[in-house]
């Protein structure tokens, strides 16, 4: 769980790694710690902060010292949502609040719940000999291929194909789900295996509730900040979605070369579905999955979505109430077509996304339960829906007040 005592001032923790890490033309650097588990990638203005804090200076005297040296202004409310990320990532001394034991409950972004299972890396270490042959140019020419012969086959097929796969969602829906998750389990593994095998780290493997609901497993590789080439770091975030059209590929090959309504070919159909739909849901760029994380690796924009978020709150402000945006003066005129578009798609996106969960599950409870299933989903659509709304209207307050005693406590005292 996450812990509200911090030591004052703030100071890095001992262990931490600062690891110069160009991304482009643009200096960066990987800062954070193989114990805590997280590793985050800073610009060299943050990197700057970060280095204050070497000095146990007070907030105060961070911003005082920074703009004395950058002849820029950093103002405390800035420098406390800093700090809160900083935290986040298990970087400041103190008591970590990333650093769990197997099978304790940690809060998660967006309606994420997350227990952590086990640490990955040794496992990942001795599997890598035996599979490096996964990772060669050989391996990724004959994969497409036979997805080719597949999409080919499927082509030749629709007909037949659509019809199978009618009876099947009809018939065994429960089967298709079961099969979607284990494929989902299974392509966490393929992001980590793949890290490991590039030289990032992986430290943490555990179980993920999505939206509350949706159950599924994760894989911790924001030690892929650790390997030098980009492309690489991209291989990371897609080998699950890759994986998923492989094994999706494999199953549909198995299908066209069995004889029907066996209990092989109605497997085979089953994780083939099943291997569809969780590519189309991990691959959507507009929820933090991997298509959002390839994203933004892809346009070099950490925290896209944050970013965003926080553009068009000072957009909106601008616009309504005429307050000067100080915050946007610090993009570039693409950074901020960027999050004008993908702030409005992803906004739309979550409101329709839990609309029809709520729809959907308060209908099933107002069947079941009446009256009382109607106040629950009243409730549930309540709950779901003040986030994102919340978000846009006012912003998250956790950074602001994360830190709260932290910038007035007094010298030395352990809040």
């Amino acid at each position: 769980m996450r812990s509200e005592y911090r030591t004052y001032p703030a100071q890095m923790a001992g262990d931490v790694e600062i690891i110069e890490h160009p991304d482009g033309d643009r200096p960066a650097f990987i800062v954070g710690s193989a114990s805590a588990g997280r590793f985050i990638l800073l610009r060299e203005t943050e990197c700057r902060v970060l280095r204050l804090l070497e000095g146990s200076h007070t907030p105060a005297e961070v911003c005082e010292e920074f703009t004395r040296l950058n002849e820029a202004k950093l103002t405390q409310r800035t420098l406390i949502k800093f700090l809160t990320k900083l935290d986040d990532a298990g970087i400041l001394a103190g008591e970590r609040a990333v650093s769990v034991a197997p099978g304790d409950l940690m809060p998660g972004p967006q309606f994420y719940l997350r227990w952590k299972l086990f640490n990955p890396d040794r496992l990942f270490e001795q599997m890598i000999p035996a599979l490096g042959w996964i990772w060669t140019p050989g391996f990724v020419a004959f994969s497409t291929f036979l997805a080719v012969v597949a999409f080919l086959l499927a082509l030749m097929n629709w007909a037949e194909l659509e019809r199978y796969t009618l009876y099947a969602v009809r018939e065994h829906y429960v089967a298709i789900l079961i099969a979607g998750t284990l494929v989902g389990f299974s392509h966490e593994f393929a992001h980590g295996l793949t890290c490991k095998a590039f030289g990032g780290r992986v430290p943490e493997v555990g179980v993920l509730m999505i939206y509350y609901l949706l159950p599924a497993l994760y894989c911790n590789v924001s030690g892929a900040y650790l390997i030098p080439k980009r492309n690489r770091r991209l291989w990371v975030i897609a080998a699950g979605v890759y994986w998923q059209v492989l094994l999706g590929v494999v199953a549909l090959l198995v299908w066209f070369t069995v004889e029907p309504h066996t209990l092989i070919s109605d497997l085979a159909i089953f994780f083939f579905i099943g291997s569809i739909v969780d590519v189309v849901f991990n691959a959507n760029p507009l929820i933090k999955l991997d298509g959002y994380y390839f994203l933004s690796q892809l346009l070099r924009l950490p925290n896209l979505m944050d970013r965003s978020r926080t553009y068009w709150r000072g957009l909106l402000k601008r616009i309504l109430f005429g307050e000067s945006d100080e915050a946007a003066r610090q993009w570039n005129k693409r950074e901020r077509a960027i999050y004008v578009a993908f702030g409005l798609t992803s906004f739309v996106y979550t409101v329709v996304l839990r609309t029809v969960i709520v729809f959907y599950v308060g209908s099933y409870l107002a069947d079941q339960l009446h009256t009382t299933g109607l106040l629950l989903a009243g409730g549930l659509g309540v709950f779901y829906m003040r986030q994102p709304l919340g978000q846009v209207i006012s912003g998250s307050r956790k950074s602001q007040l994360a830190f709260m005693k932290l910038s007035s406590g007094p010298q030395g005292r352990q809040l």
